[in-house]
């Protein structure tokens, strides 16, 4: 049973096997709900990707079914943004939304798991974080 460390909220945000008075003092079970929870995030940062690369981006979606081997080509060569992609980009909210989506798929040099554009593109596509978790697992043995 390990001792914990908790933030100004409550939540456990990390723990030992050892007490470390006024760092992890506190001892819980082994079954403690907010333990369990700070393991799964654990769990699920060491499995998944934080980055993958645009390239293996591109090949996942053209695997996905996301976008078309043409367009995954052309993005490539040129920076072009796919139709879907572009549809969602032009959903986006305000004019600086959809100019800081334009800029970042046009310069990005790696895909981040948690960025707000793979969250839009994600819901656009009815995936949920599992999903994505999955994706970026799966694109980055590409």
């Amino acid at each position: 049973m390990p001792y914990v460390k908790r933030d100004t909220a409550g939540a456990v945000t990390g723990y030992s096997e050892t007490k470390q008075p006024g760092i992890m003092d506190e001892f819980v079970a082994d079954d403690d709900a907010d333990l369990r929870a700070l393991r799964q995030v654990q769990d699920r940062a060491a499995s998944v990707p934080a980055t993958i690369t645009p390239r293996q981006l591109l090949i996942g979606l053209v695997l996905h079914g996301t976008i078309t081997d043409e367009e995954a080509v052309d993005a490539a060569r040129t920076g072009a943004v796919p139709g879907k992609v572009q549809a969602i980009f032009d959903a986006l909210p305000t004019p600086q939304e959809k100019t800081a989506a334009a800029i970042t798929w046009a310069k990005m040099g790696v895909v981040e798991r948690d960025h707000p554009l793979v969250a839009a593109l994600a819901s656009a596509n009815g995936m949920s974080d599992a999903d994505v978790d999955a994706f970026f697992a799966a694109c980055a043995d590409i």
